[in-house]
């Protein structure tokens, strides 16, 4: 379950019924009754003991009945729908293997994350440590060695920022193509995993190829950039800001 999407429909649940609760302060109060004489249909008005006769249903205080009515019945129905869903979301947790994994007691934790791996639990999300092994020569903070020098930084931004990532995890879209984002991002506000690419070298043919095949794939799967997927990009010969990243990231993750 998308925990943001599931927010906006609690919003949406609210608006709806403060719309209603709105509406309903200039209607009167008051319940309808109806009979037939003659073949035309007449109505009758019940409130606090005492009976209106208010005649054919084009009157005004008819209609307005109808409204209160109808309003009514919508604000029960959203009230029971934001005890449910407030409910759900208080209680909801997403089963992310690898966050439940670090939280169990330290005998059955497994550091290199196999258990799961051989388990199936995580065939959409594989860590990347294995990827291309031999090019990662630049450490950081979290102990793990990264590609370049922007990566290392970046990556250090996760770890002070206190964000749980996932280097080149390895990821197998619904078409079956397989990828590897250079960060997974773990969303604690969302419950889920978000990704980061870091574009570089966009001057060189072959890596803007590769980069606008990546793009169209990621899109195609209906990632969203800037939701689902954040880009950031370096151009050659200026320096990068990283304070502009840092900022992109606290968006981002929000």
């Amino acid at each position: 379950m998308n925990l943001t999407l599931f927010d906006k429909d609690i919003e949406a649940e609210e608006d709806l019924l403060e719309h209603c609760r709105n509406k309903l302060k200039g209607l009167p109060k008051g319940t309808l009754s109806s009979y037939v004489y003659d073949g035309k249909q007449y109505y009758k008005s019940y409130h606090q003991g005492k009976q209106r006769y208010l005649g054919r249903g084009d009157k005004s205080e008819v209609i307005k009945l109808k409204k209160r009515r109808l309003l009514t019945e919508i604000a029960l129905q959203c009230e029971n729908n934001l005890e449910l869903m407030r409910n759900l979301r208080a209680g909801y947790k997403v089963c992310d293997p690898f966050q439940i994994q670090s939280n169990l007691p330290v005998s059955y934790q497994d550091d290199d994350r196999e258990l799961i791996y051989d388990l199936g639990l995580a065939d959409h999300i594989r860590s990347g440590e294995d990827y291309r092994d031999s090019e990662k020569l630049y450490h950081t903070l979290s102990g793990i060695t990264v590609r370049s020098r922007i990566e290392a930084l970046i990556a250090d931004l996760y770890t002070q920022k206190g964000i749980t990532f996932i280097y080149e995890p390895t990821i197998v879209l619904d078409n079956g193509v397989t990828l590897h984002p250079d960060f997974g991002v773990y969303s604690a506000s969302e419950q889920r995993y978000k990704y980061h690419e870091h574009v570089g070298l966009l001057s060189d043919s072959n890596y803007k190829k590769s980069y606008l095949w990546k793009l169209d794939q990621y899109t195609s799967a209906g990632f969203f950039p800037g939701y689902d997927i954040m880009f950031t990009y370096e151009k050659p010969g200026m320096q990068i800001d990283f304070r502009q990243i840092s900022m992109m990231i606290d968006i981002f993750m929000s």
